[in-house]
Protein backbone atom coordinates (compact mmCIF):
# COMPACT_ATOMS: atom_id res chain seq x y z
CA UNK A 1 0.00 0.00 0.00
CA UNK A 2 1.28 3.49 -0.85
CA UNK A 3 2.14 5.98 1.85
CA UNK A 4 2.33 9.75 2.08
CA UNK A 5 4.47 11.68 4.59
CA UNK A 6 4.05 15.10 6.16
CA UNK A 7 5.79 17.01 8.92
CA UNK A 8 4.69 19.95 11.04
CA UNK A 9 5.30 21.75 14.31
CA UNK A 10 1.86 20.87 15.71
CA UNK A 11 -0.53 18.09 14.69
CA UNK A 12 -4.14 18.53 15.82
CA UNK A 13 -6.31 15.42 15.57
CA UNK A 14 -10.01 16.29 15.44
CA UNK A 15 -11.74 19.27 13.86
CA UNK A 16 -14.49 19.96 16.35
CA UNK A 17 -14.46 23.22 18.31
CA UNK A 18 -11.58 22.17 20.56
CA UNK A 19 -9.42 21.02 17.65
CA UNK A 20 -10.12 24.10 15.53
CA UNK A 21 -9.43 26.44 18.43
CA UNK A 22 -6.19 24.59 19.26
CA UNK A 23 -5.06 24.92 15.63
CA UNK A 24 -5.85 28.64 15.59
CA UNK A 25 -3.98 29.19 18.85
CA UNK A 26 -0.93 27.26 17.66
CA UNK A 27 -0.90 29.22 14.40
CA UNK A 28 -1.04 32.49 16.35
CA UNK A 29 2.29 31.43 17.87
CA UNK A 30 3.82 30.93 14.40
CA UNK A 31 3.51 27.14 14.42
CA UNK A 32 3.17 25.17 11.19
CA UNK A 33 -0.07 23.24 11.91
CA UNK A 34 -1.72 20.19 10.38
CA UNK A 35 -5.38 19.76 11.36
CA UNK A 36 -6.83 16.31 10.68
CA UNK A 37 -10.53 15.61 10.09
CA UNK A 38 -11.88 12.06 10.07
CA UNK A 39 -14.60 13.25 7.69
CA UNK A 40 -15.40 16.49 5.88
CA UNK A 41 -13.85 19.54 7.56
CA UNK A 42 -16.54 21.55 9.31
CA UNK A 43 -19.21 18.88 8.99
CA UNK A 44 -17.85 15.92 10.97
CA UNK A 45 -17.60 15.74 14.76
CA UNK A 46 -20.04 16.37 17.56
CA UNK A 47 -19.78 20.16 17.92
CA UNK A 48 -22.29 20.62 15.09
CA UNK A 49 -24.83 18.64 17.08
CA UNK A 50 -24.38 20.52 20.34
CA UNK A 51 -27.30 22.74 21.30
CA UNK A 52 -25.80 24.14 24.46
CA UNK A 53 -24.80 27.38 26.06
CA UNK A 54 -21.19 28.39 26.63
CA UNK A 55 -20.58 29.50 30.21
CA UNK A 56 -18.42 32.58 30.63
CA UNK A 57 -18.36 34.99 33.58
CA UNK A 58 -18.79 38.19 31.57
CA UNK A 59 -20.80 39.92 34.28
CA UNK A 60 -23.43 41.07 31.80
CA UNK A 61 -26.34 39.32 33.57
CA UNK A 62 -25.00 40.34 36.99
CA UNK A 63 -21.90 42.52 37.54
CA UNK A 64 -21.08 40.56 40.72
CA UNK A 65 -20.17 37.50 38.65
CA UNK A 66 -16.48 36.81 38.03
CA UNK A 67 -14.16 34.07 36.73
CA UNK A 68 -13.28 33.25 40.35
CA UNK A 69 -16.95 32.63 41.22
CA UNK A 70 -17.34 30.61 38.01
CA UNK A 71 -14.33 28.54 39.11
CA UNK A 72 -15.84 27.96 42.57
CA UNK A 73 -19.24 27.00 41.11
CA UNK A 74 -17.62 24.54 38.69
CA UNK A 75 -15.50 22.86 41.36
CA UNK A 76 -18.47 22.50 43.70
CA UNK A 77 -20.79 21.27 40.90
CA UNK A 78 -18.18 18.64 39.97
CA UNK A 79 -18.24 17.49 43.62
CA UNK A 80 -14.52 18.36 43.77
CA UNK A 81 -13.69 15.64 41.21
CA UNK A 82 -12.59 17.96 38.40
CA UNK A 83 -8.94 18.82 37.89
CA UNK A 84 -8.92 22.27 39.49
CA UNK A 85 -5.99 23.54 37.41
CA UNK A 86 -7.94 22.76 34.23
CA UNK A 87 -11.13 24.28 35.67
CA UNK A 88 -9.20 27.45 36.53
CA UNK A 89 -7.76 27.63 33.01
CA UNK A 90 -11.22 27.20 31.48
CA UNK A 91 -13.12 29.62 33.72
CA UNK A 92 -10.54 32.40 33.51
CA UNK A 93 -10.15 31.94 29.74
CA UNK A 94 -13.86 31.60 28.90
CA UNK A 95 -14.61 35.34 28.51
CA UNK A 96 -11.77 35.76 25.98
CA UNK A 97 -13.08 32.76 24.02
CA UNK A 98 -16.53 34.36 23.75
CA UNK A 99 -15.03 37.55 22.31
CA UNK A 100 -12.73 35.54 20.01
CA UNK A 101 -15.73 33.66 18.59
CA UNK A 102 -17.57 36.95 18.11
CA UNK A 103 -14.52 38.30 16.25
CA UNK A 104 -14.62 35.16 14.06
CA UNK A 105 -18.20 36.02 13.09
CA UNK A 106 -20.47 34.33 15.65
CA UNK A 107 -23.46 36.58 16.44
CA UNK A 108 -24.30 35.74 20.04
CA UNK A 109 -27.71 36.74 21.34
CA UNK A 110 -27.50 40.12 22.99
CA UNK A 111 -29.81 42.48 24.84
CA UNK A 112 -30.96 45.73 23.23
CA UNK A 113 -28.18 47.65 24.99
CA UNK A 114 -25.49 45.37 23.50
CA UNK A 115 -24.78 43.15 26.51
CA UNK A 116 -24.65 39.38 26.13
CA UNK A 117 -27.93 37.68 26.96
CA UNK A 118 -26.87 35.07 29.49
CA UNK A 119 -28.84 32.00 30.55
CA UNK A 120 -28.49 29.99 33.74
CA UNK A 121 -26.86 26.57 33.81
CA UNK A 122 -27.34 23.99 36.60
CA UNK A 123 -25.24 24.55 39.69
CA UNK A 124 -24.24 28.14 38.92
CA UNK A 125 -24.96 31.17 41.09
CA UNK A 126 -25.25 33.57 38.16
CA UNK A 127 -26.57 33.46 34.61
CA UNK A 128 -23.45 33.13 32.49
CA UNK A 129 -24.42 30.96 29.51
CA UNK A 130 -23.99 32.79 26.22
CA UNK A 131 -25.73 31.23 23.23
CA UNK A 132 -27.09 31.69 19.74
CA UNK A 133 -30.16 29.45 19.91
CA UNK A 134 -30.70 25.70 19.74
CA UNK A 135 -27.93 25.61 17.09
CA UNK A 136 -25.20 27.17 19.21
CA UNK A 137 -22.80 24.28 18.55
CA UNK A 138 -23.23 24.56 14.78
CA UNK A 139 -22.67 28.33 14.92
CA UNK A 140 -19.51 27.88 17.01
CA UNK A 141 -18.18 25.29 14.54
CA UNK A 142 -19.04 27.48 11.53
CA UNK A 143 -17.25 30.51 13.00
CA UNK A 144 -14.09 28.50 13.74
CA UNK A 145 -14.02 26.82 10.31
CA UNK A 146 -14.57 30.18 8.61
CA UNK A 147 -11.68 31.69 10.58
CA UNK A 148 -9.35 28.86 9.57
CA UNK A 149 -10.37 29.01 5.89
CA UNK A 150 -10.35 32.77 5.41
CA UNK A 151 -7.22 33.75 7.24
CA UNK A 152 -4.18 33.94 5.00
CA UNK A 153 -1.94 34.66 7.99
CA UNK A 154 -2.57 31.23 9.49
CA UNK A 155 -0.29 28.35 8.56
CA UNK A 156 -2.90 25.59 9.00
CA UNK A 157 -3.11 22.71 6.54
CA UNK A 158 -6.33 20.71 6.78
CA UNK A 159 -6.36 17.03 5.83
CA UNK A 160 -9.84 15.57 5.43
CA UNK A 161 -11.02 11.96 5.43
CA UNK A 162 -8.00 10.78 7.39
CA UNK A 163 -8.63 8.14 10.04
CA UNK A 164 -5.81 8.32 12.61
CA UNK A 165 -5.28 4.88 14.14
CA UNK A 166 -1.87 5.07 15.81
CA UNK A 167 0.31 7.62 17.56
CA UNK A 168 4.02 7.58 16.78
CA UNK A 169 6.29 7.56 19.83
CA UNK A 170 9.98 7.79 20.47
CA UNK A 171 11.47 7.28 23.93
CA UNK A 172 8.02 7.69 25.50
CA UNK A 173 7.19 10.96 23.71
CA UNK A 174 4.53 11.31 21.01
CA UNK A 175 6.17 12.37 17.72
CA UNK A 176 3.19 12.25 15.35
CA UNK A 177 0.60 9.83 14.04
CA UNK A 178 -0.28 7.31 11.35
CA UNK A 179 -3.60 7.33 9.56
CA UNK A 180 -5.49 5.87 6.64
CA UNK A 181 -6.60 8.19 3.86
CA UNK A 182 -10.19 7.04 3.40
CA UNK A 183 -10.50 8.52 -0.10
CA UNK A 184 -7.24 7.34 -1.68
CA UNK A 185 -6.72 4.14 0.32
CA UNK A 186 -3.16 4.94 1.43
CA UNK A 187 -1.30 5.33 4.71
CA UNK A 188 -0.40 8.83 5.87
CA UNK A 189 2.48 9.37 8.28
CA UNK A 190 2.70 12.74 10.03
CA UNK A 191 5.79 13.67 12.03
CA UNK A 192 5.06 16.45 14.53
CA UNK A 193 6.87 18.40 17.21
CA UNK A 194 3.67 18.34 19.29
CA UNK A 195 0.40 16.43 18.96
CA UNK A 196 -3.00 17.51 20.31
CA UNK A 197 -5.90 15.07 20.51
Amino acid sequence: MEEERYSCDVLVIGTGAAGCRAAIEASEHSADVILVAKGVFGKSGTTNLACVVYDAALGHADPKDSPQIHFEDSVIYSRFLADQDLVRTFTWGAPKTVYDLERYGLSWYKTEDGRFYQLNSPGLRYNRGVHYNETTGKKVQTALVREIKRSTRRNIRVIEDLFIFQLLTEEGAVTGAVGLDLQRDRFVIIQAGGTIL
